[in-house]
């Protein structure tokens, strides 16, 4: 039996590390354009640990942000 897409048997904690990843690279480059250094280096991964809890971190304020557009639209 198939199964949806979310639930792929533990890799859920990778597509969330793999949301915060992303996230960690583009706020890494955009700082350090800010400050005119180099953005073609090496930038380090977060471990795993510290990836959810950005990637948690980032949905719940992505959650409130939105919530707060839908309150201001009515």
């Amino acid at each position: 039996q198939a199964q949806p897409w979310w639930s792929t048997r533990g890799h859920e904690r990778a597509r969330v590390a793999s949301v915060d990843e992303a996230n960690h690279r583009l706020a890494t480059n955009m700082q350090r354009r800010l400050i005119g250094r180099a953005t073609d280096i090496h930038i380090r991964p977060l471990n795993e640990e510290k990836a959810i809890q950005a990637a948690t971190d980032l949905l719940g304020e992505l959650f409130i942000f939105l919530g707060c557009l839908c309150c201001n639209n009515l």
